[in-house]
């Protein structure tokens, strides 16, 4: 039989689920995928607000240009890069309220125009 498995939360670019019988939360954020025991979501759930609050302080840039948030994920070597956007969504996901599905949008999408 298989685990009873409830989503909690979802957006486009991932999914936060609960399984009853591991007791494990599962957040999958794009290629991404973190499992957490109820004390260490709380504990994530802090980290990622506290990234929020001071973002600014704590932003790069990459090759692009474009603003990134460090976030740590327990190993000096390992370090995840978020823009804001991302960070907002992945909170969002992670909020106790059930999301809605919502319609992407064309401003949404983030590709490179290649017109010659």
């Amino acid at each position: 039989m298989y685990p009873k498995v409830e989503v909690l939360g979802f957006s486009k670019s991932g999914e936060f689920s609960f399984c009853n019988q591991s007791k494990l939360f599962q957040l999958r954020f794009n290629n991404l995928c973190f499992e957490f025991y109820e004390w260490e979501l709380a504990n994530f759930k802090r980290y990622l607000a506290s990234l929020l609050k001071d973002f600014k302080q704590n932003s790069i840039r990459d090759i692009n240009g474009r603003t990134k948030i460090p976030l740590s994920v327990g190993n000096k070597y390992f370090i995840i890069l978020l823009t804001h956007k991302e960070l907002v969504e992945m909170c969002g996901l992670l909020n106790d309220k059930h999301s809605t599905p919502q319609l992407i949008r064309a401003q949404d999408i983030d590709y490179i125009s290649t017109k010659n």
